[in-house]
């Protein structure tokens, strides 16, 4: 049984992109594809990159995006799994 917390992988997944999927252990395979294309992604911020270049400000907000449909995406997951446990868990009435 999966007792994460979904808030906690959404910050996850916000600030390290995939690793939160990999933290509520669901849609992992797609979660460590994602981290490992962030890792790539942000590479070149090692080497000095000037993100207040007008190309760096598109990556931003373009990152930033990403950033928040990735978080959204895990509470959509984890509000479905619990709706299908509050399902799976109500008595039934016909006998």
């Amino acid at each position: 049984m999966n007792n994460k917390n979904p808030f906690t992988a959404a910050i996850i997944n916000f600030f390290f992109w995939g690793l939160g999927y990999v933290y509520y252990e669901k849609r992992t395979v797609f979660g460590r594809l994602v981290f490992a294309g962030f890792v790539f992604i942000h590479l070149p911020l090692l080497y000095g990159t000037n993100w207040f270049e007008i190309p760096g400000i598109f990556t931003f907000i373009g990152h930033t995006i990403l950033s928040i449909a990735f978080a959204v995406d895990i509470i959509k997951l984890a509000k479905i799994e619990e709706k299908n446990k509050a399902e799976l868990s109500l008595p039934s009435l016909t006998k």
